[in-house]
């Protein structure tokens, strides 16, 4: 039996042209350490002239950081309230969520981050390189990719156990 793992990315960029943007995004997911996905596709494309205001950044943070409330949640359920409750985490799942989330704090890119600024290699946009997108924003580019993990004897992503 296998099963189909499908996540949505957006990944910002900086490049002269969007055929360069979308080898940027190639050569990223290639050479992830973290996530190596099966298969993806770039599904939609926005300029820089279509980011300049900053608005779809500001909501793409707010969808990772509403990620993180999940993970912060979840964790609060078992038990982790305070910095203090990590030290008696014990390993598997819920060791896992933790690591997932310090890992989106830290601003590494993971499974579950929606937005990523390849440019600042982080979750978040600097007020800098807003001003730089509205300056050039013809070199600015966030990419949409749906990517996929395939489970079972056919798939190299990830394995339920």
């Amino acid at each position: 039996m296998t099963t189909d793992l499908i996540e949505e990315h957006h990944f910002l960029v900086r490049a002269p042209s969007e055929d360069e943007a979308r080898a940027l995004v190639d050569r990223f997911l290639r050479t992830n350490n973290l996530v190596r996905y099966d298969s993806y596709r770039v599904s939609g494309i926005r300029t820089g002239k279509d980011l300049a205001g900053g608005e779809a950044l500001v909501e793409m943070e707010k969808e990772n950081m509403a990620r993180m409330r999940g993970i912060c949640a979840r964790l609060a359920e078992e038990g982790f309230v305070s910095l203090d409750s990590c030290l008696g985490i014990r390993q598997g799942y819920i060791s896992k969520l933790f690591h997932t989330l310090a890992h989106l704090v830290d601003g590494f890119f993971g499974i579950d981050s929606f937005f990523y600024n390849l440019i600042e290699d982080s979750h978040q946009v600097s007020a800098a390189l807003l001003k730089q997108m509205r300056e050039s924003p013809e070199v600015h580019w966030l990419l949409a990719v749906e990517a996929r993990m395939v489970s079972g004897d056919t798939g190299k992503g990830f394995h339920l156990i």
